[in-house]
């Protein structure tokens, strides 16, 4: 047999290899996801809402019904008012099932498992491709077998699609800066747009993107980079705007959400005076609605002037500067619960009982205790120990790098997009949940650290 002949059969043996890889990830996935589906499905009023769901699902009513985007405030005499909090495209996924006869709640619930398993398929691919093998399997059955994300994807919460489009958007970026071309550009402004009107964390993302992307084209002085990275700050920006726009001329306020005001008053700012006082949250939380003169209703539903946001941004941060200590204590608290805290979300997808720790102080979202299971604390354990193999991996990554062995851009890419989420998540109200749509991000980047000496090395 001629070296060729052998080169093509290992060739051939590692794909059969790989297909077979992606089918037992694929399967494990889908199981896994099937069986928590099947229990949440046994009482979905409880185990597959919490209290943000319904704002999902009375927009997606409403749209459904013919409203448009927004709900009617008030018991008695209720005044429609069009909806300026919430972004538009979760409620429209719910809504386009509605719409089609479907349960819009079980066929959103559906959509976000099966995306999640074509998200560990394609991450297991790519990683099994980069860095071998094993790089593969942890990859891919990280993500199949990931508690938080099972939990989270059997839920009506925006974490599971947002984390798709991310990666999504990642892997499009990364494609840019390995060949720039004006196509793929304009994907990956779409992408990370797509992913601000699921969840506005990537607001900021296209500019931040196309910064980032001409600062490494004028390094490397390359000029279709150049243009590409302008595209992704156009496009992401433009789609982006044209909802600020409608948020203008709709509901009298040129904003894209007015949740970033609602959370720096009620939760930065509340949980700081709620530290700072020994007072509950919900007591301080209305202390500074009462102060400011605006409820909580009308902070988050209606059109502020621009001096009323004025008047919102000065008693939080004049709260926050009163207690810097608070401040600082709340924040990091909360920042490490994100981080590093066991996500119970698969204690109530599962209506096991919930376990409290006592670390942060209850507010209108926390889970009380109600009792210690054996299950419970295994499964919250198994969260904690995936975790952790990721934070360990990362960790052995970034001594590779010091000794100058360089994984490929995705990867950079992977982790400046997870380091840009985080960073805007960081501080109240510290769900850990928060973290669940960079994780799949952060699995390539552990992943990465799992290839022989030789793959670490290729470049696109």
């Amino acid at each position: 047999m001629t070296v060729s002949a052998i080169a093509h059969h290992r060739e051939a043996m590692s794909g059969l290899n790989q297909r077979k890889q992606l089918v037992v990830i694929g399967a494990v996935a889908l199981l896994v996801r099937a069986i928590c589906f099947t229990v949440s499905m046994q009482h979905p009023a409880a185990r597959q809402l919490q209290a943000d769901s319904h704002d999902y699902l009375d927009l997606a009513a409403n749209l459904t019904a013919g409203h448009g985007l927004g709900r009617a405030l008030g018991q008695h005499d209720a005044t429609w008012v069009p909806e300026l909090a919430r972004t538009p495209g979760y409620p429209m996924i719910i809504a386009a099932f509605d719409w089609l006869g479907w349960s819009g709640q079980t066929a959103a619930i559906i959509l976000q498992n099966l995306a999640y398993v074509g998200l560990a398929m394609i991450a297991a691919a790519i990683a099994g491709t980069w860095f071998g093998p094993v790089a593969g399997w942890f990859a891919g059955l990280w993500i199949a077998l990931d508690t938080q994300a099972v939990a989270l994807s059997n839920m009506i919460w925006t974490e599971p699609l947002y984390g798709v489009l991310l990666f999504a958007a990642a892997m499009a970026t990364a494609r840019v800066i390995a060949r720039p071309r004006w196509q793929a550009a304009v994907v990956s402004g779409v992408l990370i747009a797509a992913g601000a009107y699921i969840r506005p964390t990537s607001l900021f993302l296209p500019t931040v993107c196309a910064v980032g992307l001409l600062a490494f084209a004028l390094l490397r002085r390359n000029r279709a980079l150049v243009v590409s990275a302008l595209l992704v700050g156009v496009v992401g920006n433009a789609l982006i705007g044209a909802w600020v726009v409608r948020n203008g001329r709709v509901c009298g306020e040129y904003t894209f959400t007015s949740i970033s005001r609602a959370l720096l008053l009620a939760y930065h700012g509340g949980a700081t005076l709620s530290r700072a006082e020994g007072i509950p949250f919900r007591d301080a939380r209305d202390r500074l609605h009462a102060d400011l003169g605006i409820s909580r209703n009308a902070l988050r539903r209606l059109p502020l002037s621009a001096a009323e946001n004025a008047r919102v941004k000065s008693l939080a941060f004049k709260t926050i500067r009163e207690h810097p200590k608070a401040f600082v204590a709340e924040y990091g608290l909360r920042s490490a619960n994100i981080y590093c805290g066991p996500d119970k979300h698969i204690l109530l997808a599962s209506g096991l009982p919930l376990v409290d720790f006592g670390i942060l102080p209850s507010d209108e979202d926390a889970m009380a205790g109600e009792g210690v299971a054996l299950t419970s604390w295994t499964l919250l354990a198994v969260n904690l120990v995936f975790l952790g193999s990721v934070y360990v991996l990362l960790i052995r990554q970034l001594c590779l790098v010091y000794r100058k062995r360089w994984p490929p851009v995705f990867v950079w890419v992977c982790l400046a997009f997870s380091v840009y989420v985080l960073a805007l998540s960081s501080g109240a109200p510290g769900d850990p949940r928060m973290r669940a749509p960079v994780m799949p991000m952060l699995v390539m980047v552990a992943a990465a650290s799992l290839a022989p000496a030789r793959s670490e090395r290729r470049t696109q």
